[in-house]
């Protein structure tokens, strides 16, 4: 009798052994918080996912998200329209610029402007 891994779907099956010694491989993602974690993986392989926002420059950013699962928030102005309008952005936030003329008295003045 020759003892190793004879399961062969195993990482480290041996076609020669006899005898299963219970050191059999079987590769997957080992973290049960894990999005894809399988229950009868016994070797890690470094495939563990983990969703969350995976942008830097978000408002939620999630140091341990390895997998974008669009939720990030971006916070900024969200109207084409403004000066400072950050096309980035997919939460308006209230910091909207729109220059031009606020003396009430001239032909040209905006009411929804706040500066020259």
């Amino acid at each position: 009798d020759y003892a190793g891994c004879t399961s062969p779907s195993a990482a480290n099956y041996n076609p020669t052994a006899t005898v299963d010694d219970g050191s059999c491989l079987f590769e997957g993602c080992t973290d049960s918080t894990a999005a894809n974690y399988e229950p009868g993986a016994n070797s890690d392989d470094g495939s563990c996912l983990f969703p969350g926002c995976t942008d830097p420059a978000a408002d939620n950013f999630d140091n341990g998200a390895n997998l974008d699962n669009g939720s990030c928030v971006i916070s900024g102005c969200t109207d084409a329209a403004a000066d400072n309008y950050d096309a980035a952005a997919n939460n308006e936030d209230g910091s909207c610029v729109y220059l031009g003329c606020t003396d009430a008295d001239a032909d040209n003045y905006d009411d929804d402007c706040v500066g020259y």
